[in-house]
């Protein structure tokens, strides 16, 4: 990758072991890496040539699945409407072949295709399972070449689309919408209905801003309803700004303030990571006028320590509501609802070892403040008063009133 290539094509070229640890150690290092093999790598190759990159799966986000990701446009717009073939052919090679084991792992035991392992003596079956049973190996992607081991990630891709498990053979609701899209509620909701926004904004990477309406019956939070995510890269002022010469807020913010009043599920917090808005946003007088107009509450969010709480950091707030169905994505596709939950989908289910955690942090935000700012749907507690007090509606008559009975009191003795 370091060496210069000035002029040369090749009809035949093999990259072999690109990626490193090294390279998947920031987010910055992936994105060099994948705009190195996009303006060098692929521009070397001739017309009909052969190109192959091979090496070792290590992480979810490697060059590997950059590629893979790859479509293969047709030259005509003919075709436009069916499925876009990938650019690149995936060739596997397992370590072990589960639809192929017949319990012979010995040394002297038939290589793959003929058997379940690819090499007894080069990675033998006592090795292997030695590899399987730490969870720090990340058996699945480096090992069996998948993209994700799900004994490793935040939340099993079983959890959001549902079916059997294939571990434990329970039946999982799973999380997917089919039938709706960004900004729809399915009809005739019970209970309270809280909407909210969570921002993890960041200043060079990219912002996480997700809508949520979450149902809550009797007291208890229930399903929590994405109604919009936009991932992107943006400044302080797009996400909020006043324009003074039109005396008018605008950004983000307001698009989304505005639009949930519209649809009838008005935003009523907004949680913002604690730095940022400490930084870009309560200290400005446009931002307190803006919570003031609106009759909002922005809620700062502080993180650090609290990611690994017990009982609402990031694993144990979220695991539980994927598992159980109470995350409903919105996947009527294509569109607006099914782009906004794949982003968060994709890093639910490679997080930890994605190139970035943003929605992530942003979901959570939603988990950590719900037992706090979620209305408890109890009843106020019914005040006794006396019988000569019964169906008036002023204090002061009742006050009056009870000093004329005491004074009368008084005077019958």
């Amino acid at each position: 990758m370091d060496s210069a290539f000035l002029g040369m094509r090749y009809d035949v070229i093999f990259w072999d072991d690109l990626v490193d640890l090294k390279t998947l150690r920031t987010i910055d290092g992936i994105e060099k890496q994948q705009a190195w093999w996009d303006d060098v790598a692929e521009k070397r190759l001739e017309p009909s040539g052969l190109l192959v990159l091979q090496g070792q799966r290590l992480s979810p986000s490697d060059l590997y699945r950059y590629c893979l990701d790859k479509r293969l446009y047709p030259d005509s717009d003919a075709e436009e409407n069916t499925d876009v073939p990938r650019k690149y052919h995936h060739i596997v090679y397992r370590a072990h072949y589960e639809d192929r084991c017949q319990g012979k792992h010995e040394l002297d035991a038939p290589y793959y295709p003929e058997g379940c392992l690819l090499d007894p003596r080069r990675l033998p079956w006592r090795e292997l399972r030695s590899e399987m049973a730490n969870p720090r190996n990340n058996f699945q992607v480096i090992y069996q070449q998948e993209d994700i081991d799900p004994d490793t990630v935040l939340i099993d891709p079983a959890w959001i689309y549902g079916g059997s498990d294939p571990k434990t053979g329970e039946m999982l609701p799973g999380c997917v919408d089919r039938e709706r899209t960004a900004c729809e509620l399915p009809p005739g909701l019970a209970g309270d209905l809280l909407s909210v926004v969570t921002v993890d904004p960041s200043p060079a990477k990219l912002w996480s801003i997700q809508w949520w309406v979450v149902r809550c019956d009797a007291g208890t939070v229930q399903e929590r309803y994405f109604m919009d995510h936009l991932h992107q890269r943006m400044d302080a002022s797009s996400f909020l700004d006043w324009i003074e010469s039109r005396k008018t807020f605008t950004g983000i913010a307001e698009e989304w303030q505005q639009r949930s009043i519209h649809l009838g599920w008005p935003i009523t917090y907004w949680i913002v990571e604690a730095n940022a808005a400490q930084k870009f946003m309560l200290q400005f007088e446009a931002t307190k006028r803006w919570l003031a107009h609106h009759r909002i509450a922005l809620i700062p969010h502080t993180t650090y320590q609290n990611k690994t709480d017990p009982d609402y950091g990031v694993e144990a707030a979220l695991k539980s509501v994927y598992r159980h169905g109470l995350v409903r994505l919105p996947m009527k596709g294509p569109g607006p609802g099914y782009l906004a939950s794949v982003k968060l989908i994709d890093e639910v289910t490679h997080w930890p070892a994605w190139k970035s955690d943003d929605c992530v942090m942003a979901q959570w935000f939603l988990e950590w403040h719900l037992p706090r700012i979620a209305p408890l749907g109890k009843l106020l507690p019914k005040a006794r008063r006396p019988s000569w007090l019964s169906g008036t509606h002023s204090y002061a008559w009742g006050q009056a009133r009870a000093r004329e009975l005491v004074g009368g009191g008084r005077r019958g003795r």
